[in-house]
């Protein structure tokens, strides 16, 4: 995976990758691939309601605790956001150390959760999650 910089997709801005549920074995792929890829990346798939779907979560951490307390941190900023009328939560962000944990609305029904080096270019994984999304609705669409 390129550490450079490309542009943002239109379709990622100010709202989650897609409205319509995603195929979760074509997204788990995309993911493994992703981390085959980079293996600094780590993913948990997850309901919004904190369950986890698929995961591949660095050594040690509880995934069952992880996935909770990324739900609890989407609806908690998608409750900040209502003050602020200005479109849906692209993401969410925590940083701490040389790690970065970044939390994205794949669905309606599901989040994506990264836990990535704090240098790692979001913005090529925010593509990579297009590319991901679109594969997806290609085989829900055949």
């Amino acid at each position: 995976m390129s550490h450079r910089t490309p542009a943002v997709p239109s379709a990622l801005v100010g709202r989650p990758l897609g409205g319509q549920a995603v195929n979760p074995k074509v997204f788990e792929k995309g993911l493994r691939d992703l981390r085959q890829e980079n293996a600094s990346i780590h993913w948990a798939f997850l309901t919004r309601d904190g369950v986890v779907i698929t995961q591949e979560l660095p050594e040690g951490v509880h995934h069952e605790t992880f996935a909770i307390m990324c739900a609890t941190h989407a609806r908690r900023a998608h409750t900040l956001n209502s003050e602020f009328p200005e479109g849906e939560i692209e993401r969410i962000v925590v940083e701490a150390g040389r790690y970065r944990v970044l939390v994205v609305g794949v669905d309606q029904n599901t989040l994506v959760a990264f836990v990535v080096p704090r240098n790692l270019d979001v913005s090529s994984l925010l593509v990579y999650l297009q590319k991901i999304k679109k594969q997806a609705d290609k085989v829900e669409g055949a």
